[in-house]
């Protein structure tokens, strides 16, 4: 049940951010990987 709700709390905010980084990048998902941070889980 936890993860559920976890899930269902952080999406919103994770969209919001994914938003913001398409709309710096210009729409362009390559950036978004380029870091060594952002690939690691």
């Amino acid at each position: 049940m936890a993860p559920i709700i976890l899930g269902f709390v952080l999406s919103n905010v994770m969209e919001v951010n994914l938003r913001n980084g398409l709309a710096i990048s210009g729409g362009e998902l390559g950036t978004l990987f380029q870091s060594h941070i952002s690939i690691l889980p």
